[in-house]
C-alpha cells in the first residue's frame, strides 16, 4: 500500500502544480491525509488505527509552530529544491546547484 499511497499523492501534487496553484508542504501533508485516509481510515489515531507514518521518500518537516523558518527553509531546498533541480529530466534552464 505505500506505493500506491507515494504515486497518488505523486499525481495529486503534480497536477496541482500543473494547473499553476502554489504547492508547499502544507499541501502535500494534505494531499497525503486525504489519500491515506481515502485507501484506509483506520490507520489514523482518531479512527482508532496506530500513528501514521509517511511511507520512504516523503520528506516530512515541520517546526514547533508549524511556520516555515529558516531551518524548515533550508531543509526544504536540501531535500527538495536542489533534488528536484539537479534530476536528468529537469527542465529548467538554471544549470546544476
Amino acid at each position: 500500500m505505500g506505493d500506491e499511497i507515494v504515486n497518488q499523492v505523486k499525481r495529486i501534487v503534480t497536477s496541482i502544480r500543473n494547473s499553476g496553484s502554489v504547492i508547499n508542504i502544507a499541501i502535500v501533508k494534505a494531499t497525503g491525509r486525504g489519500v491515506v485516509l481515502s485507501a484506509d481510515r483506520s490507520l489514523f489515531l482518531e479512527n482508532g488505527g496506530h500513528k501514521f507514518k509517511f511511507p520512504n521518500g516523503f520528506h516530512i518537516t515541520e517546526s514547533e509552530n508549524h511556520w516555515a523558518n529558516t531551518r524548515t527553509m533550508n531543509d526544504y531546498i536540501d531535500k527538495i529544491i536542489i533534488p528536484y533541480v539537479n534530476k536528468d529530466d529537469c527542465a529548467l534552464p538554471l544549470g546544476q546547484l
